[in-house]
C-alpha cells in the first residue's frame, strides 16, 4: 500500500513520546516561539506555523489543539527523532522511518492502514494490534480456509495514553477538527487533523472508544488541491468531513461511550495562561487530566524551553543524537505570555494545520546540525 506525506496527523505520537519520556502531561506549560536551528552548509531550519503570530505560553493540551509547529520543533529538539520513530514502530507502523528533525512536523510516511492502527492503540489504551484487511477466507459451503488471528498488545502504559486521549478529545471539542461536532457527530472521540505543503494531502485520524478511523484525500499524481473558489483543501475540509459522514452511520445506535479512565489519572481545571490550578467551572478555565501526582503548576519544560541566538548558546548533551537542555527564552524571537487564550474561529484554527513539509529544508538530519560551542 502506497504511503504519503502526514502533516499534522503524526504529531500526537510525538506528544506520546514526551509524555513517555519526560514525564509531561497537559497541563505542563510550553512556549509557542520562534525556533531556529543551524544546519551545516545550508539555510537555518526554522519550522514555523501557518500564522506569523506567536501565542507564548499555553498549556500543552492547548498546543495541541493548536497543532503548533515551534513547540513541536522544541519537542523533537528534546526527546530526538529516533525515539518518535520507536513509538511509531511499536504502534506496528512498518513504513521505513528516517531520523529527520522534521518528522515532528509530519515529514515522513505512512499509510492510512498503519495510522488507523495508531489511532487504534490510542483509542484502547495502549493496547496495538496489528492492521489487516482480511479476517478470514471461507470457502462456498463456508468453512473457514484462513482466518486472522488477532494478537493483542499493551504497549503502552495506559495512564500516559489517556494524558494523549485528553489532549486528542480538545482537538475535536475546540481546536483544529471541531468542525466533527460542527457537522453533527456527537459521540465522545478522540482526533488530529493533517495538511501538507500546498494542500496536497488531507488527512484526519479519529476515534471512539468502540471504533476507529482514518481518511486522506489528495491526489494520485500529488497535484495541490483547491476548491472551486480556490481555496486549499485541509485536513479539516477534505478529510474531516469524510470521516465524520462515515463515522454518524457506522456508529448510528450506539449508546455514548467514554473512554476508560486509568487509576492514575485525576481531572483538575488550570489557568491556561499560568497553568496554575482553579476552581472547577471557572470562567475561563480549562479542564485537563494529570497524573495523580502531578504537582501543579508544571514549568519543567520551560526551564529547558531557553535559548539565546546561536553564538551564546547553552546546551547540555548526553549525545548529539540526544538533545537535551534546550533554551529559548533570550531569543529576540521569544514571545512572552500575551494573555487570555481566545479559541480562533474554524478557518482560522484550520490553517495552523497547513504545514510546509515537503521543502527539501523540512528533511534535515540529525548530523547536518551545526554542533554550537558548548558554554557553561
Amino acid at each position: 500500500m502506497s504511503t504519503r506525506n502526514m502533516g499534522s496527523v503524526l504529531k500526537p505520537t510525538l506528544y506520546l513520546t514526551a509524555i513517555e519520556r519526560l514525564g509531561l502531561h497537559p497541563a505542563s506549560m510550553v512556549t509557542d516561539s520562534s525556533v531556529i536551528v543551524p544546519i551545516a552548509g545550508s539555510r537555518d531550519w526554522r519550522p514555523r506555523n501557518f500564522s506569523p503570530q506567536f501565542y507564548g505560553t499555553m498549556p500543552m493540551k492547548e498546543a495541541l489543539m493548536r497543532s503548533l509547529n515551534t513547540v513541536a520543533a522544541k519537542l523533537i529538539l528534546t526527546v530526538g527523532p529516533d525515539a518518535m520513530i520507536n513509538t511509531l514502530y511499536r504502534f506496528n507502523v512498518h513504513s521505513e522511518q528516517r531520523p529527520n528533525l522534521s518528522i515532528a512536523l509530519g515529514a515522513t510516511s505512512v499509510n492510512v492502514i498503519e495510522l488507523a492502527g495508531i489511532g487504534a492503540g490510542i483509542a484502547n489504551m495502549g493496547q496495538t494490534v496489528d492492521p489487516y484487511l482480511i479476517r478470514r477466507v471461507e470457502d462456498p459451503f463456508g468453512r473457514v480456509l484462513e482466518e486472522h488471528i488477532v494478537k493483542r498488545d499493551q504497549t503502552f502504559n495506559p495512564d500516559d495514553v489517556y494524558l494523549l486521549v485528553d489532549m486528542m478529545r480538545g482537538v475535536i471539542e475546540a481546536g483544529t477538527g471541531r468542525s466533527v461536532r460542527r457537522l453533527g457527530f456527537e459521540l465522545p472521540a478522540i482526533g488530529k487533523t493533517g495538511t501538507t505543503n500546498d494542500y496536497r494531502d488531507s488527512w484526519f485520524l479519529g476515534a471512539t472508544p468502540r471504533l476507529t478511523a482514518s481518511a486522506w484525500v489528495g491526489y494520485d499524481d500529488n497535484r495541490p488541491m483547491r476548491d472551486e473558489n480556490g481555496r486549499g483543501i485541509t485536513g479539516t475540509t477534505g478529510a474531516l468531513p469524510l470521516w465524520t459522514v462515515f463515522m454518524k452511520r457506522a456508529t448510528e445506535g450506539d449508546p455514548p461511550r467514554e473512554f476508560s479512565v486509568p487509576p492514575g489519572i485525576r481531572f483538575v481545571t488550570i489557568d491556561p495562561d499560568t497553568g496554575e490550578p482553579m476552581p472547577n467551572g471557572s470562567p475561563g478555565g480549562l479542564k485537563v487530566a494529570i497524573p495523580t501526582e502531578a504537582v501543579l503548576p508544571d514549568y519543567r519544560l520551560l526551564t529547558m524551553d531557553r535559548i539565546a541566538d546561536w553564538d551564546s548558546l547553552g546546551i547540555v548533551m548526553e549525545s548529539w543524537d540526544q538533545y537535551v537542555g534546550i533554551r529559548w527564552i533570550d531569543s529576540p524571537f521569544y514571545v512572552p505570555q500575551i494573555g487570555p487564550f481566545r479559541f480562533m474561529d474554524d478557518d482560522s484554527m484550520d490553517a495552523f494545520d497547513s504545514l510546509l513539509v515537503n521543502d527539501p529544508m523540512d528533511s534535515i538530519r540529525v548530523e547536518d546540525v551545526t554542533r554550537p560551542e558548548v558554554r557553561q
